[in-house]
């Protein structure tokens, strides 16, 4: 059996078990080891955070002092923590999943200080020193609940909630950004969420968002395609997929759609496609065959939008 099936059985197994999450990530500490802050990990999320921040002081006025809000916070807040060294003012980070931590959020800032003692860090973002030392003087705070209290007090909110039911307030988002987050949620909670983000972007508020569109088994296993999760009809993939990480298999064209329904203009577009070969070779179901091979190609994209005046 290959290693994505035996992966996507267990998954699918800890999916159904009480406390889905807590024991995934149990498991990724103690059996799999993939808790940790790599340097590939680490430098995805500075090439995020440069694009995020490039075309919102592109398309803004603002320099400082704005709001951002982050769908997906995951377990290391590393674009958040560089927005505030960026100039922003209020962060919000919202996810369902309980997976941050006081203790993380301090490996995160020890990582982000010795990036900027490499001098690595200031070739992605304007860093502001004074801010820097702030968060270094949150080290030494060894209760839990101080450090969170210290951590908020500096403009972070990180939110455990559904975005579609937040209490944020109305008109007050000026950068809302995503990184490979917007794959994993259902198509039909992705169209509440256009209304809610409506909601909460001001009228020049500007989003910015990472989608990776591969199938995510194969960052696993290398022995598939990149497309392999293509070959599978809607019934089967049901029966593969799990709410660990999900997988809703849309396509560029659904992302281009779901903006443009809910009146959003696309003002940057960056693809990168998968190798045409393998997707030449691949049997694709029939659930993808009204897609073109140009737009089934697409593997990933950065996609700026706003809304239409």
């Amino acid at each position: 059996m290959k290693k994505w099936m035996l992966k996507a059985a267990a998954q699918k197994f800890i999916s159904l078990l009480p406390f889905t999450q807590q024991t995934n990530q149990l498991l990724q500490k103690y059996v799999t080891k993939r808790t940790s802050i790599t340097d590939v990990f680490f430098t995805d999320k500075l090439i995020h955070v440069q694009k995020h921040l490039q075309y919102f002081f592109k398309y803004s006025n603002l320099k400082n002092e704005f709001t951002t809000l982050e769908l997906g916070t995951g377990r290391y807040p590393i674009i958040p923590i560089c927005m505030y060294l960026s100039g922003a003012n209020k962060i919000y980070s919202v996810d369902i999943n309980d997976m941050t931590s006081a203790d993380k959020i301090k490996q995160t800032i020890i990582r982000i200080n010795k990036s900027y003692e490499d001098g690595v860090l200031q070739q992605y973002i304007t860093v502001d020193k004074s801010r820097l030392t702030k968060l270094n003087d949150l080290l030494v705070i060894d209760n839990e609940q101080q450090f969170n209290d210290a951590f908020h007090s500096l403009g972070f909110l990180f939110l455990l909630e559904d975005i579609n039911k937040s209490k944020i307030e109305m008109h007050s988002i000026d950068l809302l950004h995503s990184n490979n987050t917007f794959e994993h949620i259902a198509p039909n909670d992705l169209k509440h969420m256009m209304t809610t983000f409506k909601l909460l972007l001001k009228p020049s508020g500007l989003m910015s968002h990472f989608i990776d569109m591969t199938d995510h088994f194969s960052h696993f296993d290398k022995s598939i395609s990149v497309f392999n999760y293509l070959k599978y009809s809607p019934k089967k993939w049901q029966l593969i997929d799990n709410n660990i990480l999900p997988q809703n298999r849309l396509r560029i064209t659904d992302f281009r759609n779901l903006f443009e329904q809910n009146n959003f203009e696309v003002l940057i577009e960056e693809n990168n496609n998968g190798p045409i070969a393998e997707l030449q070779a691949m049997h694709i179901d029939t659930a993808f065959k009204h897609y073109t091979e140009k737009d089934l190609l697409v593997c990933h994209s950065y996609m700026v939008v706003r809304q239409k005046n």
